[in-house]
């Protein structure tokens, strides 16, 4: 999205890091180029002299506890992106998120925060479905009505993306034009198909319980959700909790299948056991009915089924595509 709306204000930008290409290729040839980096958690733990002018940390919640060990030491690997900032850097942080709250006097750069819940004193911030702008003086930014993308996260990816263009000097009717062109990428909350007035959309991308959560929290039709996949020795409780509300059923597979089924008889939510993803996508449309929703988003990661996450959802899509061509015949 940051480089979406630098490409589309004249700026060259490319997208590096934890996206399926290293930080450092892109570099060796484009030295004109800004580079927009997103970085894991793994990348982070042992930096030492990195400093990027703006940095962004969207969230913290659990994750990859089987390489950290702990945590704390996921959430340190995740603060070290400020850590070798100073006064003339910036840092954009979410105003919602405890822990990187509580983590604020640690940071030397000028702190940015975006909020869909809140007035911010400096940042952005979600008003009666109006994002503005607070800086000297508060601007109206854009209407999300005007969006093409789905989601409260969406809002706050949104929100934090804004921040960086403008924090990096782009004009504020710059950033709003290039929202408005800004469309789903690839594996995160993807719309694939309407199949006999079921849509369905990937979400590969959503490979821990706090994405996942936001991918469900995103639709108000039935959702039928298939979830599952390496275990990362993470707690999958509110993953299964959030699908309660509005989860029609869980289609499980992949190495997190007892703990889900398991965490699924607890909480009384309806799920079938799957042992592969055609056979997912059968099960889900078995059981779809018109105007529900069929959500690959599994909460794990795909390395005990596939190399990464979007091998995973070109499976997904493949699959899909394979159903319709059976169900046209």
């Amino acid at each position: 999205m940051v480089t979406h709306i630098l490409n589309e204000s004249g700026i060259k930008a490319i997208s590096v890091g934890n996206i399926g290409e290293g930080i450092l290729w892109q570099m060796a040839t484009n030295k004109d180029a800004v580079f927009v980096c997103e970085l894991s958690s793994f990348q982070l733990h042992d930096i030492k002299n990195y400093k990027p002018k703006i940095a962004t940390i969207t969230n913290i919640s659990e994750d990859h506890i089987d390489w950290h060990g702990t945590f704390d030491d996921y959430i340190e690997s995740k603060i070290n992106i400020s850590k070798n900032q100073d006064e003339d850097d910036y840092i954009i942080i979410n105003h919602e998120d405890k822990i990187l709250q509580d983590h604020k006097s640690s940071y030397k750069a000028k702190i940015y925060e975006f909020s869909s819940k809140n007035e911010v004193k400096r940042g952005i911030f979600l008003k009666d479905s109006t994002i503005y702008l607070k800086d000297e003086k508060i601007e109206k930014l854009i209407d999300v009505d005007d969006l093409l993308i789905i989601g409260n996260h969406n809002y706050g990816n949104i929100m934090a993306a804004s921040l960086c263009a403008y924090l990096f000097g782009i004009d504020i009717s710059d950033i709003k034009k290039a929202l408005k062109t800004f469309n789903s990428i690839e594996h995160r909350l993807e719309y694939v198909d309407t199949i006999s007035g079921v849509k369905v959309y990937n979400d590969s991308k959503g490979t821990n319980v706090d994405s996942s959560v936001k991918a469900i929290e995103s639709f108000n039709d039935p959702i039928i959700i298939i979830a599952g996949g390496y275990n990362k020795h993470i707690d999958y409780s509110a993953f299964v909790k959030a699908f309660k509300k509005k989860g029609k059923l869980m289609v499980i597979m992949g190495e997190t299948s007892d703990i889900l089924v398991n965490l699924c008889k607890e909480e009384g939510v309806s799920y079938i056991k799957a042992k592969d993803m055609k056979e997912a996508v059968d099960i889900s449309f078995d059981h779809a009915s018109y105007g529900d929703v069929i959500l690959l988003s599994p909460a794990s990661a795909s390395w005990d089924m596939y190399k990464n996450f979007e091998l995973r959802g070109e499976d997904f899509k493949a699959k899909v595509l394979e159903y319709k061509k059976r169900k046209i015949k």
